[in-house]
């Protein structure tokens, strides 16, 4: 027993080390080299809200390439993305090589959407904008077909959110994908009736999940 908790451990203790130097490679000569700015952390909100928001942190660039390969495999081009609480913008790069015909972010960070836009527009992105809004006061979820969350919130906020999003498939009934990446509140979403999960992810880099879900309602 001994022996497996200390290779769990080490196990655990490898995946930060490695996590580390990957960011920090991507940091330094990815990043600031071109004038971006994705990696660095915003704990920001999770301090300011106690964490009924989590502030920011990147999702790394091959489990994006994982999650939106199989979107294409369920839906081959076209669609409108929505990234809830977006931060600085990654998702949204790393998207914006899937053909959707419109991307969107919104973050309730002025901060990070300043960031996101000098980086959208360091990378010269077409077809994407970010906003800075209340995701729990947003307007226009009806027109977006997929929605991507990266653990942005706590259960109380998630609820908030799925429930407005329900609420449009009624005023724009139409068939929806979420996407839940380290999917903490996912019991509310399952719980509805509305979402199948038709897909699990593992991400090695962070030990974490993506679940996907489908929904309509009929």
């Amino acid at each position: 027993m001994k022996k497996e908790k200390y290779n769990l451990r080490l196990f655990h203790h490898l995946i930060r080390i490695r996590r580390y130097l990957l960011f920090s490679f991507n940091y330094i000569f990815l990043e600031r080299l071109h004038g971006l700015d994705f990696t660095l952390r915003s704990r920001k909100l999770l301090r300011q809200t106690d964490g009924e928001l989590h502030g920011y942190s990147i999702t790394p660039s091959g489990h994006l390439q994982e999650i939106f390969t199989f979107y294409r495999s369920m839906k081959p081009s076209g669609g409108s993305l929505l990234d809830i609480g977006c931060g600085k913008g990654f998702v949204l790069w790393k998207a914006s090589s899937y053909s959707f015909d419109r991307i969107c972010g919104i973050d309730i960070d002025d901060r990070l959407i300043a960031i996101a836009e000098r980086n959208i527009r360091r990378l010269g992105l077409t077809h994407t904008q970010v906003l800075c809004e209340d995701a729990r006061l947003y307007a226009f979820y009806e027109d977006f077909d997929c929605f991507f969350f990266s653990n942005p919130f706590d259960m109380e906020v998630f609820r908030e959110v799925i429930d407005q999003i329900v609420l449009s498939l009624k005023t724009n009934p139409r068939r929806i994908t979420i996407i839940y990446y380290h999917p903490t509140c996912s019991s509310y979403l399952e719980g509805l009736g509305i979402f199948h999960k038709v897909r699990v992810l593992y991400d090695e880099i962070r030990d974490y999940q993506t679940f996907i879900y489908m929904g309509e309602i009929l």
